[in-house]
């Protein structure tokens, strides 16, 4: 927000930069709303991890405690499993299954490399063996998270959106009205400027909303 609001006042129209910073804050006091009043134990224990096949090698991973995707959890209302015996870094710690077989989260949300089908990790994951054993998998508690052009994981303008995205699967019924399609077209609309029709051509045939 503050920088927003700086980039607002170098360029000569803080209007606009308080404007963003209502965007984004509006959303953000909906969260807060829709997760008042729920205690630590009541949190679903959540895992996100990054599934990558960089260099031709598999490898599943988990952020630093103070990166966006873990604060996009915990805004969400979710507990991140990973923060309970996770070495402390500053970046992404690759962990194995057995490590994922103790934490035994009750959802998992995998950020997928770019390079790699979602739909196909997800299934993927689905059919092992191993990774059936886990609750969330029973329970069919495994998205990959959302994506268009970019991740809405990342630490640029789209974290708004992955935010809410992981509110209404944490918590689906507080957050029952969160209606992602529409918050999509709002999302660029009101940053970008771009009508139903441009994003409908330009977006929406590359967004992955509810892959699980």
């Amino acid at each position: 927000m503050k920088d927003v609001t700086n980039v607002g006042a170098i360029l000569g129209n803080p209007k606009r930069a308080e404007e963003i910073v209502a965007y984004y804050q509006s959303r953000l006091d909906r969260l807060a709303k829709g997760t008042a009043g729920i205690g630590e134990d009541q949190k679903p224990r959540t895992l996100l991890l990054e599934y990558s096949d960089r260099g031709g090698e598999v490898a599943v991973q988990v952020p630093a405690k103070s990166w966006i995707q873990t604060i996009e959890v915990e805004t969400a209302g979710g507990a991140p499993v990973w923060l309970e015996n996770a070495e402390p870094t500053d970046g992404w710690t690759v962990v194995n299954f057995e490590q994922i077989a103790v934490w035994n989260p009750d959802k998992i949300f995998v950020i997928v490399w770019y390079t790699l089908d979602p739909a196909q990790v997800i299934s993927m994951l689905k059919a092992d063996a191993k990774w059936g054993t886990l609750k969330a998998v029973q329970d069919d508690q495994i998205y990959a998270f959302p994506q268009d052009i970019f991740g809405w994981d990342s630490a640029e303008p789209r974290w708004i959106l992955g935010m809410q995205w992981l509110a209404t699967r944490i918590y689906p019924d507080r957050f029952a009205d969160l209606n992602m399609t529409e918050e999509l077209y709002s999302f660029f609309g009101e940053m970008y400027g771009m009508d139903k029709a441009v994003v409908d051509a330009g977006i929406m045939p590359k967004a992955k909303l509810d892959v699980h």
